[in-house]
């Protein structure tokens, strides 16, 4: 149940995050990405869930990822710092100019799946019966 309900508050919050407004500034090439392990989410080896809304968001705009998976409290510190863009599972940015910039980015590419259906593909393929999809 525990599960369910976080998987419910971050879908929610990536849904939320696509009502931003849109940049059609360039991204960078290497995008560094954070998070702790979470089983079908965050997996260690690059899969889950949230590493596919990303690579889904950043990579049609020719940026590649950087998935790194440490403890919370590191990737909350890395992007702190400005030593990673953003941390998945808080969907935390850098707070600069480059952070600003990827958020603009993954919010349009994000309204535009969820316009198209691609996310509720997604959803259907990790089998999330989550908000907003339900």
């Amino acid at each position: 149940m525990l599960i369910s309900w976080v998987r419910c508050i971050a879908s929610f919050a990536l849904f939320s995050m696509a009502c931003s407004l849109a940049s059609a500034e360039p991204l960078p090439q290497t995008i560094k990405v954070y998070s702790e392990a979470w089983i079908d989410s965050t997996n260690k080896d690059g899969t889950g869930y949230y590493w596919d809304i990303l690579r889904e968001v950043f990579e049609q705009s020719g940026s590649t990822l950087s998935i790194n998976t440490t403890t919370y409290k590191r990737s909350v510190g890395m992007v702190q710092t400005g030593e990673a863009d953003l941390m998945v599972g808080a969907f935390v940015f850098a707070d600069n100019e480059r952070g600003k910039l990827l958020q603009k980015a993954f919010d349009r590419r994000f309204e535009e799946m969820l316009k198209s259906g691609e996310l509720k593909t997604l959803n259907e393929k990790w089998k999330w019966n989550v908000y907003p999809f339900n």
